[in-house]
């Protein structure tokens, strides 16, 4: 993901130079026609547009052309808060302000996707850029005590404790 202008720029001179590289190859060799020609050329075409997929991302939230973004669990956090400072056209040292710390410290968190961030500098970023979190259904159950399961008609007590032995030895069942 691009964070910043420096980084789409850095970007966007890479994405010019590997099609301008595999622009020369083909006018050299023509359509390839050996695997390891094919092999190259996918390469490139790879590259080519996962790098043209990121300055795409970067340029639809730096001019509002953005859809929520939703992360599907909370591993996804971090990424929908950098997109909401981009999409706010905040700038990482401004963000640095808001946050009373260094630029450097809000460059080193969005590297590493908040990886090292404490939880309540998680949540102050979010605050400030108005992110709201919302955490669905949360399922606990209680491994203290033992767990009661209707068997199946014909599974005995005792096949159930004989296949768990057999797990605990062997690491896995096979039933036929």
């Amino acid at each position: 993901m691009i964070k910043n202008a420096k980084q789409a720029k850095t970007t966007q001179n890479k994405l010019n130079q590997l099609i301008r590289e595999r622009d020369e190859m083909l006018a050299m060799q023509g359509q390839p026609d050996s695997p390891g020609s094919r092999l190259v050329l996918n390469g490139f075409n790879g590259l080519i547009s996962d790098l043209q997929h990121q300055l795409d991302e970067y340029q639809n939230l730096t001019s509002g052309k953005f859809s929520c973004v939703d992360p599907k669990d909370i591993s996804g956090l971090p990424r929908a808060l950098i997109a909401a400072r981009i999409a706010q056209r905040i700038t990482q040292g401004q963000l640095a302000a808001l946050l009373n710390i260094h630029t450097q410290q809000v460059q080193r968190d969005e590297a590493t996707e908040y990886e090292g961030a404490s939880h309540t500098r998680i949540v102050e970023v979010a605050r400030i850029l108005k992110v709201d979190c919302r955490i669905g259904k949360t399922y606990l159950m209680d491994v203290t005590q033992p767990m009661h399961f209707v068997l199946p008609q014909g599974v005995s007590q005792q096949t159930v404790e004989d296949m768990i032995s057999a797990v605990r030895q062997n690491g896995s069942i096979l039933i036929d």
